[in-house]
């Protein structure tokens, strides 16, 4: 979700995947709750109802949320896996020579504009801000490779993701000349991000001066950025999408179906755009509400540039070498079948 940390997650996953009663915590797994700090730490203890629970250990599950403390205890010794490190944290790893295991995640961020007034109306300074853009070095370099450029607002693996087309062009020449075609000298607008979004704000800022566009950042506060957001008071921002399952409807129909985009604060809204939207939905056809989507995809962030895509994210852990079996999969942290080679520890 986009407000939710390490924290957060911890807390939730405890009250709501494991169901409390008036007696306390109730299973019928492998393991049941043998303390719980919110928020902090959760210790699990084998189930003594379940199979095989003498050949089990005690889990114990920490939220970090400080990237560097989080290093320090895995390479002490303190943790054997370590999820959701930041490509900084991992590169130093790497260097240390550590294995950092990395997979596709299944997310996105692009960039949020409100298009309805200010400099964001007109299409051409949205075309331009997409092309200023350096998305291959953006995820090589301010992102240490822990993300793929985008060719399209949908996702690999999205029905409806067009497999055939290339990263969205960048060229700052034919930025400048786009702007110039249309009379606009130096368009100038505000990007309000939450902190977590700065570091790619400000690089997207320097591209986009290239191309003589200037975009001043401004980080607050991620309440008031969700209610801003809301209300339809941010200029631009930055944003990821992290969708619960592959499915092209929850991803465009949330947010720039022109009924939604008016709470999303974007008020993007092209009838032909709802129309194959609305179109998709009615259709027990599943090849034909492929081609619909890619139809709309393409309207949407490649003639009105509505949304500028950025880059699939991806996650990243490490895990120890005694550690079998250790993966991620769409943005779940799978913990069955993991296993602890004793004699390699």
């Amino acid at each position: 979700r986009e407000t939710q940390n390490l924290k957060s997650l911890l807390a939730e996953w405890t009250n709501i995947v494991f169901k409390k009663a008036d007696n306390g915590y109730i299973f019928t797994g492998p393991y049941i709750v043998k303390s719980l700090e919110p928020e902090v730490s959760l210790i699990l203890e084998p189930n003594q109802y379940y199979e095989n629970a003498e050949k089990r250990g005690e889990v114990i599950i920490k939220a970090i949320s400080d990237m560097a403390s989080m290093k320090l205890a895995f390479e002490s010794g303190e943790l054997d896996m370590a999820f959701g490190i930041t490509p900084e944290i991992a590169d130093e790893l790497k260097n240390a020579g550590k294995i950092v295991q990395t997979i596709d995640a299944g997310y996105q961020y692009f960039g949020v504009f409100n298009t309805a007034k200010g400099v964001m109306e007109d299409k051409a300074v949205r075309e331009a801000i997409s092309l200023a853009i350096n998305r291959k070095e953006l995820c090589s370099t301010v992102l240490n490779g822990a993300a793929e450029p985008a060719s399209s607002f949908l996702n690999p693996g999205v029905p409806g993701h067009d497999d055939k087309l290339k990263t969205y062009e960048h060229n700052v020449k034919k930025a400048k000349q786009v702007l110039a075609d249309a009379g606009i000298s130096n368009p100038t607008f505000t990007c309000k991000v939450r902190q977590k979004e700065e570091k790619i704000a400000t690089a997207l800022q320097a591209y986009l001066k290239e191309a003589g566009i200037t975009m001043n950042v401004e980080t607050i506060d991620a309440g008031i950025w969700s209610s801003a957001r809301a209300a339809g008071e941010l200029q631009a921002t930055v944003l990821g999408w992290f969708p619960l399952y592959a499915d092209a409807d929850n991803q465009m129909y949330t947010y720039y179906y022109s009924e939604n985009a008016v709470g999303k604060g974007v008020f993007y809204n092209n009838p032909e755009f709802d129309s194959l939207m609305k179109e998709a939905r009615e259709s027990n056809d599943s090849d034909k509400r492929v081609e619909l989507y890619k139809k709309a995809d393409y309207i949407l962030s490649r003639e009105d540039y509505g949304t500028i895509p950025l880059y699939y994210g991806k996650l990243q852990f490490v895990a120890k070498p005694y550690v079998k079996n250790a993966k991620l999969g769409n943005l779940i942290y799978h913990l069955y079948n993991i296993d602890i080679d004793l004699s390699k520890k």
